[in-house]
Parts: structure tokens; C-alpha cells; sequence
């Protein structure tokens, strides 16, 4: 670069440091500056995981007895949410792909398995999610599988817990190890 005088060089020097030791100042990983705010207190959740797991099985061990299998492939999803005394709000059937014999077959094994267990103590709402899997010809070749998931959506607080009420709690998933994945 050609310079017209000393003058340009030198300010152009002073302004190329001055902008080096600005950006080597600064730390690249800094930590945004911490809250002094408290979180607000929520009432402990009863981890009822053993639990809800034992109370999936019994239900999916009901319902796969009560389910009638069509002939076809399909699959039907079914979500409800369960109250504490068992009983049941907010059904959606879904089929995949849409066919109106494997949603009823569905439909009726989820019926005839009524009236569920009152929840666990200290669980007042659960969803729950069940798949009806199914592939069956007519001649009885094929394989079906009730499969699903069941979370505590809000309990009661734990035992000497400094907040009464009933609180919100975070999804406590039931598990089952002889399953396929990480759900049933």
C-alpha cells in the first residue's frame, strides 16, 4: 500500500493496535453475568416412576387381552387423560392408515378394559399413550402388539412438603425393560 507521509502511517499503526488490544481484552468465552433472582418454589414431586410402571403393565396386559384383532395392517394410536380415581377424560383415536375396523377394534379392546385402577397415591393425572399395532392376514399369519407410555402429569406434593395443594409436576414416564424401546 503506497502512503502519502509519515503522519498516515504512524495513526494507521496507533489505530491497528489500539483495535488489537481492544479484541485480546475481551474474553471469548465469557459468562453472561449471573441473576441474583431466587426461582420460585414448586411443591416437590413424588417420583412414583416403579410405580406408574407397574400400574402400565397391569393396563396394557388388559387391554391386549380384550383386543380383538382385525385382519390388515394398520396402526392405531390412542391418547387419553386419566384422573386419579381411574376414570377416563379427553379420547383421541388415531389410525395410520385411516381404517375405520382398526380404530372400532381399538376402540372396543380401550372400552371393554374399563373401568381402570384408580392412579397411584400421590398421582392425580396421567396421559397416556397406547399403540395397537397389528399386520394379520386371513389364513392367521401375521403379529400384533400393544405397545405405549404413561406419564404423571400432576401429582400431589410429597409428604412434608412446605407448599400445600395440588402442584404441577414434570412428566414422571413409566418405563418397562422387556419392551422394544424406551417405551412399551
Amino acid at each position: 500500500m503506497y502512503w502519502q507521509n509519515d503522519t498516515s502511517r504512524a495513526r494507521f499503526a496507533l489505530c491497528a493496535i489500539a483495535l488489537a488490544v481492544s479484541v485480546i481484552s475481551i474474553p471469548a468465552n465469557a459468562a453472561p453475568p449471573v441473576s441474583k433472582v431466587s426461582p420460585q418454589r414448586r411443591p416437590a414431586a413424588v417420583n412414583n416412576s416403579a410405580v406408574l410402571t407397574n400400574y402400565w403393565n397391569r393396563m396394557r396386559a388388559k387391554l391386549q387381552t380384550n383386543w380383538q384383532v382385525p385382519d390388515g395392517k394398520n396402526r392405531v394410536s390412542l391418547t387419553v387423560t386419566l384422573n386419579a380415581d381411574g376414570t377416563v377424560n379427553d379420547l383421541v383415536v388415531t389410525g395410520n392408515p385411516k381404517e375405520a375396523q382398526a380404530e372400532v377394534s381399538a376402540t372396543e379392546a380401550f372400552n371393554r378394559s374399563l373401568p381402570f385402577d384408580a392412579l397411584p397415591q400421590g398421582v392425580t393425572r396421567a396421559k397416556i399413550s397406547v399403540v395397537f399395532e397389528y399386520s394379520y392376514d386371513p389364513h392367521g399369519d401375521g403379529s400384533s402388539r400393544v405397545s405405549g407410555s404413561m406419564s404423571q402429569i400432576q401429582s400431589a406434593p410429597a409428604p412434608n412438603s412446605p407448599t400445600e395443594g395440588t402442584g404441577a409436576a414434570p412428566e414422571t414416564p413409566a418405563t418397562n425393560g422387556a419392551s422394544d424401546s424406551s417405551k412399551y
